[in-house]
């Protein structure tokens, strides 16, 4: 019997990690073969490790690295789901949209894809900001935001929407990105290239059967879209132009 071993992008093992061996175990029986859940808790060892993994499910930067890499190929989406950015500013600035960025500095994590998503976003309404600050982390932006040390500020939506409820009345929200290009991914490595017509079977198939619904449920996840390469390629083009 095959091994085989999966992988999860640590933001989505931060929480209930344990519901992910469900899926394992749904991978194992329509594979025949041994899948192992293997769990990392940060980034570095995550990363480290990538090059040990069949079957991965990854941030959009690290399915582009899977795929330019170690030659993975995207299979699925999460229905629905997609990485955007909120522009935020300051508690007592006064802006109406994001036409007040034109020649304002502008706060973000810059090796980020949400703030390329957000400079993307600026590039197709014309609007040039006179400089991008550097920051560390999505909440270094928020609180050099609440501080007052900047007016604007790029934050990856999903750490906007987890902020407490007092951090978010300090500081007002401009605008939330709808360009749904940019998604987590379910990757297979070149090991499993011969399983990919039946893993695209079974894992499309999953919400139509009741059992197995429920397994994507506990990972809030909807459904399975199919994706290829294209898709890829479309991220892996907003990162190279805003790199």
């Amino acid at each position: 019997m095959s091994d085989y071993t999966l992988l999860v992008c640590p933001h989505d093992t931060a929480k209930n990690p344990e519901r992910w061996f469900f899926l394992t175990q749904y991978l194992s029986t329509i594979l025949d073969a041994h899948v192992s859940f293997e769990n990392y808790l940060d980034f570095a060892e995550f990363h480290a490790n990538l090059d040990k993994a069949d079957i991965v499910y990854a941030n959009p930067q690290d399915c582009v690295k899977l795929n330019s890499e170690f030659g993975f190929i995207p299979i699925f989406r999460p229905a629905g789901m997609f990485d955007e950015v909120v522009l935020i500013m300051g508690e007592d600035v006064e802006a109406t949209g994001i036409e007040a960025l034109q020649g304002q500095k502008v706060a973000g994590v810059m090796d980020m894809l949400p703030t390329k998503i957000g400079l993307s976003v600026l590039d197709k309404h014309g609007i040039k900001p006179a400089e991008m600050v550097d920051n560390d982390s999505w909440l270094a932006v928020v609180n050099n935001i609440i501080q007052g040390k900047i007016e604007y500020g790029f934050v990856y939506k999903d750490t906007f929407d987890g902020l407490s409820p007092m951090s978010k009345e300090m500081v007002n929200l401009l605008y939330t990105s709808n360009e749904q290009l940019a998604f987590h991914c379910l990757a297979i490595g070149p090991r499993l290239i011969e399983k990919q017509a039946i893993l695209k079977e079974k894992l499309a198939g999953m919400a139509d059967d009741p059992q197995d619904k429920t397994i994507l449920e506990n990972l809030e996840i909807e459904q399975w879209i199919s994706i290829g390469q294209e898709d890829v390629d479309s991220i892996r083009n907003i990162i190279t132009s805003y790199g």
